[in-house]
């Protein structure tokens, strides 16, 4: 499955590169895309649009200081087929920030140095022998890509559903061609890593608007 989304804010080379590109001790992150008038916040476990101090994280244009999310996230909903039970794994939790998700694939430590952000042109693109899947060319003026997954049970909160057995691969995109300026683009596609059929899948996009200071009564 996978999932497109565009930012607009309008009122509202091939090559290759190995595991030194990998950076130790990273663990969680937070990267800005700022090459065109948007300027985003991302994450590699599943929230956007929230800074690394756990504010506002979308700004338009860049430097007026005018923001317009405090943090989004997709969601990932399905049916398990053997008990018929709901399952939800969130990226972004409206009410207090979390998310379910944690770094890099599937067992995978959330702390391997591999499992970070890449995007150019600090540390582009993924070193293609851990992730096969990103992308290795460019293919905006500020790619980025990512991976993360739900598998870990410890990063769910207590009493909501158990992981689902899912990945996802997301890449973000920004040109500073004049017609798409005010655009951020990101894709995200999510693979069934779970070992079993899941039937119903649904995509929602939690989103936690702050559209000037948030603070100002």
């Amino acid at each position: 499955m996978k999932v497109c989304m565009v930012m607009g804010m309008v009122i509202v080379g091939l090559f290759g590169r190995s595991a030194d590109n990998c950076q130790p001790d990273r663990g969680f992150m937070i990267a800005v895309h700022d090459t065109n008038q948007v300027q985003m916040s991302i994450s590699n476990y599943g929230t956007f649009g929230q800074s690394g101090s756990g504010g506002v994280g979308c700004f338009w244009p860049k430097g007026s200081g005018h923001n317009y999310i405090f943090g989004a996230g997709f969601w990932f909903g399905t049916i398990d087929q053997s008990s018929g039970d709901t399952l939800v794994s969130i990226g972004y939790g409206p009410h207090g920030g979390e998310s379910e998700f944690v770094p890099g694939l599937k067992n995978m430590d959330p702390d391997h140095p591999c499992a970070i952000i890449y995007i150019n042109p600090e540390n582009y693109p993924a070193p293609h022998d851990t992730f096969p899947m990103a992308p290795q060319g460019l293919v905006s003026h500020e790619d980025s890509w990512c991976c993360y997954n739900d598998c870990d049970s410890t990063y769910h909160m207590p009493g909501d559903t158990r992981p689902i057995g899912i990945e996802v691969y997301q890449t973000g995109y920004e040109w500073k061609r004049t017609e798409v300026q005010d655009i951020f683009f990101m894709t995200c596609q999510f693979k069934n890593v779970s070992g079993y059929t899941l039937n119903n899948g649904d995509v929602p996009l939690a989103v936690e608007n702050s559209i000037a200071d948030p603070y100002n009564t």
